[in-house]
């Protein structure tokens, strides 16, 4: 099957612009050691601030530490390409952790706020929780939910006979 010069000449560009940034002169892959202290202040408020307020404790060790390796891998250098292949494959390594630590921290600090109504009342409030909180509340109440079943309080699904329950 013969392909359409169109489609032809847009998968040509494609190839050329992936090869293109795959380059290590494309401004996205290049990275300045004297930067660094700025994105690590940056990086270091926004650990202080709500942006960031369900990391846990473990993750904040994690990315403290990664920042420190970083910042030791570049105070005697200039420029990246300095180091040897090893420190530059380290040093991809802890951004991609703190990239992956600090965007799940994000997302799980994330505010989803509902209106919601009382049952006996007629007024709406806002109720306002992380997506973490949230998540919590869920795993709490699943796990409620299977501490009574497990009492002996409340049926389990599978103990009822045709449906219903005590049947």
């Amino acid at each position: 099957m013969r392909m359409k010069p169109l489609a032809t000449a847009a998968l040509a560009m494609l190839f050329a612009a992936s090869a293109s940034m795959a380059r290590e002169d494309h401004p996205y892959n290049r990275f300045e050691p004297a930067s660094f202290d700025e994105q690590r202040e940056a990086i270091l408020d926004a650990l202080r601030d709500d942006r960031y307020r369900e990391i846990g404790e473990d993750a904040r060790r994690q990315v403290l530490e990664a920042l420190d390796r970083i910042g030791q891998r570049l105070e005697k250098v200039d420029s990246v390409d300095e180091l040897d292949k090893d420190s530059k494959v380290a040093l991809f390594n802890d951004q991609e952790l703190i990239n992956a630590l600090l965007t799940q921290a994000a997302e799980d600090s994330r505010l989803i706020c509902r209106r919601e109504q009382k049952v006996g009342s007629h007024r709406r409030t806002t109720h306002c929780l992380t997506v973490a909180e949230r998540r919590r509340q869920m795993e709490n109440s699943q796990e409620d939910l299977r501490r009574i079943q497990g009492s002996g309080i409340m049926p389990r699904e599978d103990a009822r006979i045709g449906g219903r329950p005590g049947g």
